[in-house]
């Protein structure tokens, strides 16, 4: 498949809404404006469609979403994830080309919405799998360089949900697993000779907690000894060296609510997280119009102290009812952080969450997830079944 025009659709249902309380003129040289930042939704083009040649007349489901999106350290390739219950598909796009090809698996229709990591030199991408006969989760690894699966393992106590998964940035054979509500993680070896066994080691620590977390949603491993782990109502970071446990956001009838997105800075112990509100969770019996109005942010310094320190919050004004953080993500040298909102991107100052620019949608039937180029300041975003790339920052500023 290869798409290489530059769609006008998008345009539509992006509407720029400037920020009248920012003070333009207090931005350094080096920062964008808030017109540059807007020119990233300007002329975005259209990579790939995950429902491209499929026949939907001869099939009762609907059409595949992404759900799932992962640029490689190189910044060239994006793993992408589209599902709907019937026919879930993975996909590699190649951002300088525009082709894209889809990894085989074998009846990939009997899992559930799969979870993606990519290693350290991008030669390898990690799959995590759950059978839907089964109900047990399978890890596959697939070589890029081949376009083929060297290996598939079960984990070891998954089941019931698709295990998260995050390589070691520093070890190409590590790879960290979360596998089942309330179960920290747990560490894979994968040998780089497919001939030897894969081994496991067991969790370094256990919560110590009466909660229920929920569903493990994501996990980060961008620095050497932290790992950020976040589950439907809680998230936490852990040291792999002293094995300490902090919890960054948890949940329950007095908690602080879901906190379903996290987002780990590129060169500092610096970790950013959304919370959905309380009431939205069940936890609010009767909420107010307040509680309907805002959703939190927070960053957090993530050192070896077991509790996280917080550097700074905000809240995002103009959310409706029944709206979802639906991404997290740093720009490539931490200057801006952007939330994949489902009424619109906010584009945030990556130091102080200070807001430089809302991106409305004004389609809401579409699922909308956003993540920055780790080299460049490109950004990568989905509209339902779509992924559009934009240009880099940096270039349209220097035109």
């Amino acid at each position: 498949m290869h798409l290489s025009l530059r769609s006008s659709l998008i345009l539509s249902s992006l509407i720029y809404v400037p920020l009248m309380a920012m003070d333009v003129s207090r931005e350094s040289e080096e920062t964008p404006t808030v017109p540059q930042l807007q020119d990233l939704f300007a002329n975005p083009q259209l990579l790939f469609d995950s429902d491209a040649g499929v026949d939907y007349s001869q099939m009762w489901i609907n059409s595949r979403r992404i759900e799932k999106m992962e640029w490689d350290p190189s910044g060239r390739l994006l793993a992408l994830a589209a599902y709907n219950r019937e026919a879930p598909s993975i996909s590699i796009a190649d951002s300088s080309n525009g082709s894209s090809h889809t990894i085989p698996i074998d009846n990939l229709s009997h899992h559930t919405i799969p979870q993606l990591a990519w290693n350290k030199s991008g030669t390898l991408l990690a799959l995590g799998l759950l059978e839907r006969v089964s109900r047990r989760s399978k890890i596959a690894i697939y070589d890029v360089a081949k376009r083929s699966i060297s290996r598939k393992f079960n984990t070891l106590d998954g089941q019931d949900y698709s295990p998260v998964i995050a390589w070691s940035p520093h070890e190409e054979t590590m790879l960290a697993v979360l596998e089942s509500p309330n179960l920290p993680v747990r560490f894979y070896r994968i040998p780089e000779n497919n001939a030897e066994p894969v081994t496991h080691t067991d969790p370094p620590v256990a919560f110590n907690s009466q909660g229920y977390y929920g569903e493990p949603t994501q996990l980060n491993w961008k620095h050497k000894h932290n790992i950020t782990m976040a589950y439907v109502r809680a998230a936490f970071c852990m040291n792999t060296e002293t094995q300490k446990l902090g919890t960054i956001m948890s949940g329950g009838p007095t908690g602080t609510g879901p906190c379903p997105q996290i987002a780990c800075h590129p060169q500092k112990n610096i970790v950013a997280a959304g919370r959905i509100p309380e009431w939205q969770g069940g936890f609010l019996s009767k909420p107010t119009a307040e509680d309907y109005r805002f959703w939190r942010l927070a960053l957090y310094q993530i050192d070896e102290a077991p509790q996280p320190t917080m550097l700074a919050t905000t809240q995002l004004d103009g959310w409706e009812k029944n709206t979802h953080i639906r991404s997290l993500a740093f720009s490539h040298d931490g200057q801006f952080l952007i939330a994949a909102r489902d009424d619109g991107f906010s584009i945030m100052n990556g130091e102080t969450l200070q807001e430089l620019l809302f991106q409305r949608h004004t389609d809401k039937t579409k699922q909308y997830l956003a993540q920055w180029n780790p080299k460049t300041n490109q950004l990568a975003f989905t509209r339902g079944t779509q992924l559009y790339i934009t240009d880099d920052l940096k270039n349209m500023n220097n035109e």
